[in-house]
């Protein structure tokens, strides 16, 4: 299964903007979008990541260990990304 770092980062960006309208904004996506990404993306892994809490929705348990992982190869990415190139 080939997961794209675009989802992980929309995860992220959920996460720590506490809601998906606020992620969508600061992503320039619209709500709909995003939420249809994420919806896609528990599909692809075959489990919810979030629960609806009010009118929010939250990472369950399985969001937050994914979320942890995917700020781990976020986070590796952009290493690479910045890294200079050796001879």
């Amino acid at each position: 299964m080939n997961i794209d770092t675009g989802v992980l980062r929309s995860l992220i960006f959920i996460k720590e903007r506490g809601t998906f309208l606020s992620a969508a904004t600061e992503l320039n996506r619209t709500q709909s979008a995003l939420s249809q990404q994420m919806a896609l993306f528990e599909e692809q892994l075959g489990k919810p990541l979030f629960i609806r809490k009010g009118r929010n929705k939250v990472l369950n348990d399985e969001g937050m260990r994914i979320y942890k992982i995917a700020k781990l190869i976020i986070q590796l990415t952009d290493e690479i990304k910045t890294s200079p190139a050796e001879i």
